[in-house]
């Protein structure tokens, strides 16, 4: 603050090296829109990081797909529930973050307990901040038919119309020693025919059920203040 009141223009900090200041980034007070925080709630339910392909399919589409300002939003939620700045929000720590964003209404709500229940169960013992920008996503908005088919191809490495389990291996085991069973398995959770290998139908039919699993309830804003 001393730098930005500094009365010299020479010696006084721009706006931009304002804003990227450690305090400011990692110190100063993040606000949050509570209709944005009730949304990423929302979407956060039905937590699930065990199917692998389809957990690197939406990484894909969330981080090279979704817009910049989407991500920023999804940022600014994860840093403000981040308490200690760990990388990763613990099953205390969203709790008593909803319970600042949005007071007592909703953290009493059986929404919220359900999400704190999966997220307690996690065996990470958090979330990290991949996996929340996955859960938290708006899958509606993103797994688009043409999104998904983008994701098919970033895995048809060899470009032959399918999935091979060497295709997993090469984008997703990059400096991995595993069995190749490891990738035959991940496979397997997709190929419906058992012929071996995933065709585009059977990938996107894979996401458009996980999209159809996602639970959207249908929360409101408490009517009371918040602090």
């Amino acid at each position: 603050i001393r730098k930005m009141m500094t009365y010299n223009p020479e010696e006084r900090i721009t706006a931009t090296e304002a804003y990227n200041h450690p305090w400011v980034n990692n110190c100063a007070p993040i606000e949050v829109d509570p209709s944005q925080a009730l949304e990423v709630l929302k979407n956060l339910k039905g937590f699930n990081g065990k199917a692998k392909l389809q957990k690197a399919a939406m990484m894909f589409i969330v981080t090279h797909l979704m817009t910049k300002q989407e991500r920023d939003k999804l940022k600014e939620i994860f840093l403000a529930l981040d308490k200690n700045a760990d990388g990763k929000i613990t099953y205390s720590e969203l709790a008593s973050g909803y319970s600042q964003f949005l007071g007592n209404a909703i953290a009493d709500s059986r929404e919220l307990k359900d999400v704190l229940e999966e997220v307690k169960a996690n065996k990470n013992k958090g979330i990290k901040y991949s996996d929340f920008l996955i859960a938290a996503a708006n899958k509606t908005k993103l797994l688009t038919l043409k999104n998904i088919r983008q994701a098919f191809d970033v895995f048809d490495v060899n470009k032959s119309g399918y999935i091979l389990p060497s295709d997993v291996e090469m984008v997703l085991g990059a400096g991995k020693e595993l069995d190749e069973e490891v990738w035959n398995k991940i496979v397997e959770e997709v190929d419906t025919n058992g012929d071996g290998k995933i065709s585009y139908p059977e990938f996107e039919s894979h996401m458009m059920k996980y999209l159809r699993s996602v639970s959207y309830t249908h929360l409101t804003l408490p009517t009371t203040p918040y602090v």
